[in-house]
């Protein structure tokens, strides 16, 4: 209350003083926060790398620590709450927590996000953004940070259904061990790799949801993997670089190598004709795609 209204006069104060206190215990309507459980499944188990490689068989399962964002609206008020994973880790369903949920018995759309992510894009979408990756390893769970799933389900009568199992929006590209990248190289040297679209190839590196669950779309752009390791020109690791495109046949991209005094060089490299790349799938270079090898200049 305004302290001008306060000294118009006693009875005006008065009456005034009895309506703020009526205000004052009206109870709020606010949607008070509770414990909530989620159970979610991933789609399509062996070809999920973000984990582990066993007896070269790509293994797709929750790691503990794993977030998700949980994205629904109420009265058409978008919400997004982070649930935790507290149980399935090493497994392909978990049990996701949030201790302040506002979810109620009754929603009929609720939209899954892996990783958890508090990016937006304008002020309309969530996003995933995958333009920069690091080390491009399996071990210590680097890789499972840009293996973006998304998928839907509802609440009814305090019952959740999984309407679509959480589902890769990403494919892998593979470089072996070994593979040399870079020739007239001698000792250690630190790289990035460029991942761009070439000819009529649309590459996307940011995945969107949208805030009221009307649509999901992508934004384009390149991929950038940093801190590569080379010994002698070829990797000491095993590399693997997240993607998104169109998923049309016959995509095409560009490959470019670079050290840190920006000296590079660049590679084509395809599926071929008439072939896709397939979401949630690991796709293995090999020599011959960086055959001739190619110095940085």
């Amino acid at each position: 209350m305004k302290k001008s209204i306060i000294i118009i006069g006693i009875i005006a104060c008065a009456a005034l003083m009895v309506s703020c206190n009526k205000t004052d215990k009206t109870p709020q309507s606010k949607q008070q926060g509770h414990p909530m459980t989620l159970t979610l499944s991933i789609e399509d188990v062996s070809t999920k790398t973000t984990l582990s490689v066993d007896a070269g068989v790509y293994h797709r399962v929750w790691k503990a620590g794993d977030e998700i964002s949980v994205i629904y609206s109420v009265a058409g008020v978008p919400k997004k709450e982070r649930f935790t994973l507290t149980d399935g880790a090493g497994t392909a369903t978990g049990t996701f927590a949030c201790p302040n949920s506002e979810l109620t018995g009754t929603q009929y759309d609720i939209h899954f996000l892996y990783p958890y992510t508090s990016q937006e894009w304008s002020s309309s979408w969530w996003m995933v953004d995958i333009s920069e990756q690091y080390y491009g390893v399996i071990d210590y769970g680097y890789l499972g940070g840009y293996d973006i799933m998304w998928g839907y389900g509802y609440y009814k009568d305090d019952a959740f259904t999984m309407t679509s199992p959480l589902t890769s929006m990403v494919y892998y590209l593979h470089i072996p061990k070994s593979t040399t990248i870079v020739s007239g190289s001698s000792g250690d040297l630190t790289v990035s790799l460029t991942l761009a679209a070439d000819g009529s190839t649309v590459l996307h590196n940011q995945k969107l949801v949208s805030k009221t669950l009307s649509s999901t779309s992508h934004n384009e752009g390149n991929i950038v993997l940093k801190w590569v390791d080379l010994t002698d020109g070829a990797l000491q690791n095993d590399v693997y670089i997240a993607a998104m495109s169109d998923n049309v046949a016959n995509e095409t991209f560009t490959l470019t190598v670079k050290d840190d005094s920006s000296n590079q060089c660049t590679y084509n490299i395809g599926r071929g004709a008439d072939k896709y790349l397939y979401n949630g799938q690991v796709y293995h270079l090999s020599q011959t795609n960086f055959t001739p090898t190619l110095a940085l200049e």
